[in-house]
């Protein structure tokens, strides 16, 4: 990534680790990718639709983040200012058990962002399949419900009424801070015995 377009760097948690590690040595598990769906009754409004998983992505630094581990001393999240997603918009006629596999195998190529994709399949008049793939590496299961309301907003309002996000950095420097030491033996003691 170009200097320029980049908004910000840091380290990665010990559970990004974790899981850049395992993807790293076996990338075609696809352990760590992750699918949603869900089926949108109405008629589809491509234009709000597409709108707002743009502004997640523009709102959100994770759904920005690129990883780099090469030529570096650790692993790095590398945030860029903008970032694009490209939707899938599959045929009715796509046999969507044999798509979700081939989509997983897919994988992602973790140094590029956005680390997610979404497809949608046409189930007849007014219904929609929404299937969101994402790469655990930047999105969990605490974060998806908040996330997936939040798009909701963006696409059912013009003027959604939205906190401020919170930075992802705010939360590693957290964890740059704590005494290591405390946690330890506060683990000890709990599971002494």
């Amino acid at each position: 990534m170009k200097p320029e377009l980049i908004q910000d760097i840091y380290p990665l948690s010990p559970a990004q680790q974790g899981m850049l590690f395992h993807s790293l040595v076996d990338d075609a598990s696809g352990v760590y990718v992750v699918q949603v769906g869900f089926t949108l009754v109405g008629s589809l409004a491509h234009s709000a639709f597409k709108s707002a998983w743009q502004k997640l992505i523009d709102r959100h630094d994770l759904l920005r983040t690129a990883f780099v581990w090469e030529n570096v001393e650790s692993p790095l999240q590398v945030v860029g200012k903008k970032a694009s997603f490209k939707l899938a918009e599959l045929p009715s006629e796509t046999d969507l058990a044999d798509w979700l596999s081939e989509d997983r195998k897919k994988g992602f190529q973790l140094t590029a962002a956005p680390l997610f994709r979404v497809a949608t399949l046409p189930l007849g008049p007014n219904k929609t399949r929404v299937i969101w793939t994402y790469h655990h590496l930047v999105l969990d299961g605490w974060s998806l419900p908040l996330l997936f309301q939040e798009w909701l907003q963006h696409y059912t309002s013009a003027q959604p009424q939205l906190s401020p996000a919170l930075p992802y950095k705010d939360y590693i420097r957290w964890l740059g801070q704590r005494d290591d030491k405390v946690a330890i033996d506060y683990w000890k003691r709990y599971l002494d015995g």
